[in-house]
C-alpha cells in the first residue's frame, strides 16, 4: 500500500475499540480496529485510547469514570499541530464524556474529528432532554471536522447548526480480500451465516423460523457471544461456532452462501457483518433498518422490518434456485466499489491533512 505523501500525523483515537486478534464485541469495536490499522498503515502513528468494557455485574457502569480520564492521555501532545484528535462518541450518558473530551482538545490546541456512527443519532437528539441536546450541538459546533456513517445524517446536522457543520460521509469499511470462494452452486446446497451478537433484537427469532422453513439443502450457522435467554436448539440444521477470532471468521466465509439479517435493534447502522459477509460475496438478505438499504442497494435483498422468517426463507429459497452466481458477484462489487477500506481511509486521511495544514 502506498504510504500518503504528507507530514507524520500523530491520532488519539478514542471509542470502541476491539483488541488486535481478538473477537470484536460488537461491530462498532470492529470498525474501529480496521480503522486504526489501516490509518497505521498508511503512515499515521496512532494512539488507542479504547472505551473501558462493562462487566455484567451490579454495579458495572462504574467503569465509565475512565472515560473521563482517558482525555488526559492526550495532554503530552498539547500544542503540537501534527496531531488529530478522532473522537467516535456513543450516545446517551455516555455523549457527556465525549463532549470533555473535544473541549479539552480544543484547550489543548488540538485539531479534533468527530466521527458519528450507527444509527441511533437522530432518535436519541430528538428523544432526548434539553442538556443532551445542548451537548450534541456543542460538540458538533467545537469539532474541526464532523464525519457521519449514515448518509441521512449529512443533510440533518446542516440544519441542527444552521449549516456552520458540513459533516463528510465516511462509511463503514472492509479490506477488500482475494478470497477463493469454496460454494459450488451446482451442488445445490447453500449455508446460511450470521455472525455478531446472538439476540432477538438482531432478529434470532426470525432467523430459526426461517431456518426451519427451509428444505434440506440449507443450513444455518451462528457465530458471535448469545445474549441472556437465547438458546441455541439442539437441530441438525444450525450450528453455533462460538465467539470467532477475526482470523477464524475468514475461514469461515468462503464456505458461506447467505447472510441473514433480520434485525430489529434500533441502533442498527451499517452493520460490520453486513459490510463483511457481502465483501466476502455472501447474498445479503436483510431487514431494512438502519442504513441496511444503503449498504445492500441491488445486490441482495432488503425486506420490511416486520417481515416474518418464512418471507427470509422464500427470499433464500428463490435466489438458490435462480440468480445466486450473479447476486453473490454484485454483492462482492458493491462493496470494493462503496466500502472499500483503502479508499474511505485516505479520504479520511486527506481530512487530518487539511486540518493540521490549516492549524
Amino acid at each position: 500500500m502506498d504510504k500518503h505523501p504528507t507530514p507524520k500525523i500523530h491520532c488519539h483515537y478514542y471509542g470502541p475499540i476491539a483488541s488486535v486478534g481478538k473477537p470484536s464485541i460488537g461491530g462498532y469495536e470492529a470498525a474501529n480496529r480496521k480503522n486504526i490499522d489501516t490509518l497505521r498503515a498508511l503512515g499515521v502513528n496512532v494512539t488507542e485510547h479504547p472505551n473501558p468494557v462493562k462487566p455484567k455485574i451490579p454495579g458495572g457502569a462504574i467503569v465509565y469514570l475512565k472515560l473521563l480520564v482517558n482525555p488526559f492521555g492526550m495532554l503530552r501532545s498539547a500544542g503540537k499541530k501534527e496531531t488529530i484528535v478522532h473522537i467516535t462518541p456513543l450516545p446517551r450518558m455516555l455523549w457527556y464524556p465525549s463532549l470533555f473530551c473535544v473541549w479539552l482538545a480544543k484547550r489543548l490546541g488540538l485539531k479534533t474529528v468527530v466521527d458519528i456512527r450507527a444509527g441511533s443519532f437522530i432518535r436519541f437528539y430528538e428523544n432526548r432532554g434539553r442538556a443532551y441536546r445542548w451537548a450534541v450541538r456543542n460538540m458538533l459546533n467545537f469539532a474541526d471536522a464532523v464525519t457521519v456513517e449514515g448518509k441521512a445524517y449529512v443533510e440533518y446536522i446542516r440544519k441542527l447548526t444552521d449549516n456552520k457543520v458540513t459533516p463528510h460521509y465516511f462509511p463503514n469499511i472492509v479490506k477488500e480480500k482475494a478470497t477463493d470462494r469454496e460454494i459450488d452452486s451446482s451442488n445445490r446446497r447453500y449455508n446460511i451465516f450470521y455472525f455478531g451478537r446472538i439476540s432477538y433484537s438482531k432478529g434470532y427469532s426470525e432467523m430459526l423460523d426461517a431456518i426451519n422453513s427451509l428444505d434440506d439443502r440449507f443450513h444455518l450457522y451462528l457465530a458471535g457471544n448469545i445474549s441472556d435467554g437465547i438458546v441455541i436448539p439442539d437441530s441438525p440444521k444450525i450450528t453455533h461456532f462460538g465467539s470467532l477470532s477475526p482470523e477464524e471468521l475468514a475461514a469461515k466465509l468462503p464456505r458461506m452462501g447467505f447472510f441473514l439479517f433480520p434485525s430489529k435493534w434500533s441502533g442498527e447502522g451499517q452493520s460490520n457483518s453486513l459490510i463483511e459477509a457481502m465483501g466476502a460475496g455472501l447474498v445479503p438478505v436483510a431487514s431494512d433498518n438502519g442504513f441496511s438499504q444503503d449498504v445492500v442497494a441491488d445486490a441482495g435483498y432488503v425486506l420490511p422490518i416486520t417481515a416474518s422468517g418464512k418471507e427470509y426463507a422464500k427470499k433464500i429459497a428463490c435466489c438458490a434456485d435462480s440468480g445466486f452466481d450473479e447476486m453473490s458477484d454484485k454483492a462482492v462489487r458493491q462493496i470494493r466499489i462503496n466500502h472499500n477500506v483503502y479508499t474511505e481511509i485516505k479520504k479520511l486521511v486527506d481530512i487530518y491533512n487539511r486540518l493540521i495544514t490549516d492549524h
